[in-house]
């Protein structure tokens, strides 16, 4: 259950980060409870079969054997999955059809550089104006999300929470009046005036320097004429001043040319529809790597979750077969493994009372602390008349069908989602229901702990090599 806490608050940490997708979220949390579902009506139609048994404890646990040995089976095949969809590492996919370098020809294109500042909300001001209205965006057309990818057989649904894919859908405005803009703009830059004060500036440099050659060859035939030598220094400081002249119309016309260059390039993006054409290119390109990359990872995922159902098949059937064989033949009791109790308890009705009653079930060599809680069964006691046989699958299935209500309802709640707000509001709340679970388990479990502390003492070790 704390698992659980934890990936539901990661959830809602990426979704006020806006680092993920609530669509894609909410699409999954949909499918798992209709897993959840799924399951119950599984674990319900297995409990029907038992609806009338009485008698015949032995063979039933004949069997329970059976059951366990198909269950485990299907265990290895499931973790076996899981290790070889483990070893797939989405990331080293990517590497591999080189989408680092198709989202870098992606980031470094001028419109999108403008589209991506403008979805923000931000200006795209450019020499004086404002493109921010211009450019050839629709409403919500920019957007990093996430994607889904469903099985062949649509069976299961792969789901990538990361907002790496981009959505852009282009919409061209009239630029017209923009135009009309940046020619009034243009105009004040009065290019043709600053050329023509670079000539004017240009022509007195050069005759400033052609002054100051002559002033210098009259000093240098007359070096002690006090005239010739301030009239070389006059001569000196025009020369200067002409330069200085000459630089500043320069960088006046060149700082200028290059407003008009970020206006005409600024109007090519809003207006030029190749330019956008070449950006869907790579957005394309981009996006269909990175599907790509995580299409290969489905392989592996979708055969852990085929070997996944073919174990919770297995093992519903074993605990079907377990909570009669082990619970019926006992007044008022049913049997569940601490590793259960502590993953899986959700406050039902065989929760009134528990108390550790010693018992332990060898059906796999104990080795850890961890097999200790897989083999360690808590008796659970219901509250009133002891319920045998039929009667206690019959408040099991009861017990189901409450399960498949709150997950009914819970999938109600999140088709009632419209936005992002409203996934983080559903988010918390369901948070904060947990917790409350969570505080009244650690309650029970704390009951039980003591007695069990030192049993599994003597289980802490790993086994000899």
């Amino acid at each position: 259950m704390e698992q659980n806490i934890a990936s539901e608050e990661a959830t809602l940490a990426s979704l006020k980060a806006d680092l993920a997708d609530w669509e894609v979220i909410n699409a999954a949390s949909i499918a798992a409870e209709e897993f959840k579902i799924e399951v119950y009506n599984k674990q319900i139609a297995a409990f029907k079969q038992y609806e009338n048994y009485t008698e015949d404890i032995e063979n039933l646990k004949l069997q329970l054997e059976d059951a366990r040995l198909a269950m485990n089976v299907a265990y290895d095949t499931y973790l076996a999955a899981v290790k070889a969809d483990n070893e797939v590492d989405v990331n080293e996919l990517k590497e591999a059809k080189g989408v680092d370098e198709l989202r870098e020809a992606v980031y470094s294109n001028e419109l999108y550089k403008m589209l991506a500042r403008v979805s923000y909300g931000w200006d795209y001001n450019r020499a004086g104006i404002d493109f921010k209205d211009y450019a050839p965006l629709a409403e919500n057309g920019f957007q990093w999300k996430g994607f889904q990818i469903a099985s062949e057989d649509g069976n299961y649904t792969y789901y990538n929470y990361n907002n790496d894919s981009l959505y852009i859908k282009l919409e061209y405005k009239d630029v017209r009046i923009l135009r009309v803009d940046i020619d009034n703009m243009i105009a004040r830059y009065d290019i043709s005036g600053k050329t023509k004060a670079v000539a004017d500036c240009e022509k007195a440099y050069n005759t400033a320097v052609t002054a100051t050659a002559a002033a210098k060859a009259a000093y240098d035939a007359a070096p002690n004429d006090a005239e010739k030598k301030q009239a070389y220094e006059d001569a000196l400081y025009i020369e200067q001043n002409a330069k200085n002249n000459l630089e500043d119309a320069q960088d006046k016309l060149e700082e200028h040319n290059g407003y008009v260059e970020e206006l005409e390039t600024a109007y090519k993006l809003v207006s030029d529809k190749t330019l956008g054409t070449a950006l869907e290119a790579a957005v394309k390109a981009y996006n269909e790597a990175v599907v790509a990359a995580h299409t290969e990872k489905t392989v592996t995922y979708f055969a852990q979750l085929t070997a996944l159902d073919a174990y919770s098949e297995k093992q519903t059937a074993y605990n079907t077969l377990n909570t009669i064989a082990n619970g019926s033949a006992n007044s008022g009791f049913i049997y569940i493994s601490l590793m259960n109790l502590l993953n899986n308890w959700a406050g039902n009705i065989y929760a009134d009372n528990i108390s550790w009653n010693g018992n332990e079930c060898y059906y796999w060599d104990i080795n850890t602390a961890n097999d200790v809680l897989l083999n360690t069964y808590i008796k659970y006691y219901v509250q009133g008349n002891g319920l045998t046989g039929a009667i206690t699958i019959d408040e099991l299935i009861k017990g189901l069908e409450e399960d498949i209500k709150a997950s009914e309802e819970r999938i109600a709640e999140l088709k009632d989602v419209t936005d992002q707000e409203n996934q983080i509001e559903l988010t918390q709340a369901n948070i904060d229901g947990l917790k409350v679970k969570a505080a009244a388990l650690k309650v029970k479990v704390d009951a039980v702990k003591a007695s069990l502390d030192e049993k599994m003492a003597a289980y802490t070790e790993e086994p000899a090599a």
